[in-house]
């Protein structure tokens, strides 16, 4: 066995008590070009994904960027280059909006499938202009565009159209979002809200006493935890709604700390103790604190917030891993990681308990081989001696799976080389010994993968060092005299 450095555990603790801390943003650094920022979503695989009003869609991986855009000649491209809208369902698909239909994301074959009006068949969508997409809170997909409200029916893959009475000339849809009861409530370019009901696929208007021209104007609604509603606009900036009184109320423009200091405001989103971050443009991103009324303005102008690239502010995107992603009119993608810089440190120490399927404190050894995070957020940790540990990130716990000669459902060996997932959600272990390890999540056991004796065999191997499944299903082994496998089940 070679030689190896004995390192101490350090894991960024992920708790919400390190909101904490001045915002300091970064800019996203992409070797493309990214313009007007309309949105922005972070998938179930981590990648983000960034809205291009006019050059289309970019995903970025921590490490480089993909654009796509429209192909005329290519059905599986990009409908259109002006995205509108992003948004992952329940079932982890990505969906997109453009100026020029609904696209969804097929992350097995890399391209696109398109959703455009269809004359003939009354269950695809009407309108090829996509404002908006919500996912509810019972994980339905709901499509806003000019012509109407669609729900998503996932087994069919069709849409149910809902539109206001042609008396309201009220269907431009652009916002969306559920109150505490789960009653819908939508608003449109024209002033006012609509209350909806799915099951009699009813609207109730309540108009906007407080303004009297209708303007085509861009809006978003959100109703945050305490079930204030607080809808954007980008004509007169941000007004609250009660739903009880029916009564409307506009902050005051000004930048005293008292109102918002423009009245074109993009997006808004509820951040931590009872604080909204609003989107506005060139104003850039203005934090209420609802308790006290006080207005902060955070501006690219002033250094203690960091590198904030620009004022024109448009979308924000806040992701599992409390990261504030902020898009903007000119100057691309900025973000604020509050765990940046803010580390525990893990180490054996004397708890240490060597039962397998323990949870303790303190990791099976100080000796570390390799990382891996899954899709549920655990990382997992392959140690040198101390067998599979799995991280829980909220508790601060270790689960210590060892080897256990008695039984035949635990891991092969305690030293670990190399960590991955498959699409079932299993992990693929390979460990020092030479075996792949299938491990099942929910039954905590261990199987030898069938893989391992057709690689062998074929490739006159007896060791693997490294094992990644890429986003296509296949899975890549690196051997010790550095051969590459990889295996497609297509």
């Amino acid at each position: 066995m070679s030689k190896k450095q004995i390192i101490t555990l350090i894991i960024c603790q992920m708790t919400l008590h390190l909101l904490h801390g001045q915002m300091k943003f970064e800019p996203l650094q992409t070797e493309v070009g990214l313009t007007l920022v309309n949105d922005i979503c972070r998938d179930e695989e981590g990648y983000l994904w960034i809205a291009n009003d006019g050059v289309g869609l970019v995903k970025h991986n921590s490490y480089n960027s993909i654009r796509y855009l429209h192909d005329e000649s290519d059905t599986t491209s990009l409908s259109d280059d002006g995205v509108l809208a992003l948004k992952v369902d329940s079932s982890n698909n990505l969906w997109i909006g453009t100026r020029n239909g609904l696209n969804k994301y097929c992350p097995e074959l890399d391209n696109f499938k398109r959703y455009r009006f269809v004359e003939s068949d009354p269950e695809f969508i009407r309108s090829n202009v996509i404002n908006e997409l919500y996912v509810d809170n019972s994980g339905k997909l709901w499509v806003l565009t000019d012509n109407g409200l669609y729900k998503h029916n996932e087994k069919s893959d069709s849409f149910t159209h809902f539109v206001t009475p042609s008396s309201m000339n009220n269907s431009d849809f652009k916002g969306m979002d559920q109150d505490k009861n789960g009653d819908y409530w939508i608003v449109t370019d024209k002033n006012g809200i609509l209350q909806f009901n799915e099951k009699n696929a009813t609207f109730i208007y309540y108009p906007d006493n407080k303004i009297t021209i209708q303007t085509d104007n861009i809006k978003k609604i959100l109703i945050d935890k305490d079930n204030t509603f607080w809808i954007t606009s980008t004509f007169y900036g941000l007004a609250q709604f009660n739903p009880q009184t029916k009564e409307w109320y506009y902050l005051p423009t000004n930048e005293t700390g008292t109102g918002i200091n423009r009245t074109i405001v993009l997006d808004i989103i509820e951040w931590k103790d009872n604080e909204l971050l609003v989107a506005v443009d060139q104003g850039g991103i203005n934090k209420i604190n609802k308790k006290t009324g006080k207005v902060t303005y955070i501006k690219a102008d002033n250094p203690q917030y960091g590198k904030l690239s620009s004022d024109g502010i448009y979308s924000f995107h806040l992701d599992k891993k409390g990261i504030l992603w902020v898009g903007t009119s000119r100057s691309g993608v900025n973000y604020y990681n509050p765990k940046k810089g803010r580390f525990n440190s893990f180490s054996q120490g004397q708890r240490y308990s060597n039962s397998n399927n323990s949870i303790q404190k303190h990791p099976s050894s100080n000796t570390i081989g390799c990382f891996y995070e899954d899709r549920d957020g655990t990382i997992w940790i392959g140690t040198d001696g101390g067998g599979l540990n799995a991280f829980n990130v909220k508790e601060n716990t270790f689960t210590v799976y060892t080897h256990d000669p008695k039984d035949p459902y635990s891991i092969a060996s305690n030293v670990i080389r190399s960590i991955t997932q498959n699409k079932n959600n299993d992990l693929i272990i390979a460990t020092w010994d030479g075996v792949l390890n299938r491990f099942e999540k929910k039954t905590k056991r261990f199987y030898k993968e069938t893989l391992e004796d057709e690689f062998k065999k074929k490739f006159n191997i007896d060791n693997f060092w490294s094992t990644f499944q890429d986003s296509k299903n296949r899975l890549w082994l690196v051997t010790p005299s550095l051969n590459i496998l990889v295996y497609d089940e297509n």
